[in-house]
């Protein structure tokens, strides 16, 4: 469904198995797309196996609106080769509000980037009291929460593995939270990870990769 501006209440039911390959496909989820008025809540998604191209995540390719207190369990992933992929265990980039969502599984990218276990590029809005667990790969701009943020990010918390694998090139921007913290929006309060962060380049951090003009509390 594209541009969602209704209110879907799952009313605490589990989806099992949603498979969507769509390796040439962009805004692949759920929802392709949530609208700014749009609500997905309540919902567990479970071994999920979503291939696309770029914007993909179990819940919403890109979220405008509200997704909260949702779950999802399984494989987001993107095989474009060298594009900038936007892939993340909720949605793939996030302009709206995330609230109480977790992740668990993989969020893989062969050969692309901005990628997170919650959301792939965190555009703007707000993520709080979100949590993955989720393997997350991808060449740069890796997160366990998001890729790259520019908008607040409150109370949350990977416990995943993070790798960046862009192999003898600098910047591999690799985050427990954030890969690349990066403007004065992009607030981190009260967010920590425990999983292992590596990278073959400079830009690799516990809690962000790198951070610029942007404030790190707690």
């Amino acid at each position: 469904i594209a541009d969602y501006a209704g209110t879907f209440d799952g009313n605490g039911k589990t989806i099992t198995g949603l498979n969507f390959n769509q390796s040439t496909t962009s805004d692949v989820g759920l929802f392709a797309t949530i609208a700014g008025g749009g609500t997905v809540k309540n919902l567990t998604l479970a071994d999920v196996n979503i291939t696309a191209a770029t914007y993909a995540g179990a819940v919403a390719g890109q979220n405008d609106g509200t997704i909260e207190n949702c779950s999802v369990t399984g494989s987001v992933a993107s095989h474009v080769d060298g594009a900038d992929s936007f892939v993340g265990g909720i949605t793939g980039e996030n302009h709206g509000t995330i609230t109480g969502c977790a992740a668990a599984g993989s969020v893989t990218v062969e050969n692309g980037s901005y990628v997170g276990g919650i959301a792939g590029w965190h555009r703007g809005g707000s993520i709080t009291d979100c949590h993955s667990s989720a393997t997350v790969t991808a060449m740069a701009f890796v997160g366990g929460i998001a890729g790259q943020s520019n908008a607040t990010i409150t109370a949350c918390y990977s416990t995943g593995k993070v790798a960046a694998t862009k192999n003898g090139v600098d910047n591999s921007y690799a985050g427990g939270v954030v890969g690349y913290n990066s403007n004065k929006e992009a607030i981190l309060t009260a967010c920590y990870a425990t999983g292992s962060v590596s990278g073959d380049g400079s830009n690799v951090g516990g809690v962000v990769g790198n951070n610029t003009y942007s404030t790190i509390t707690a």
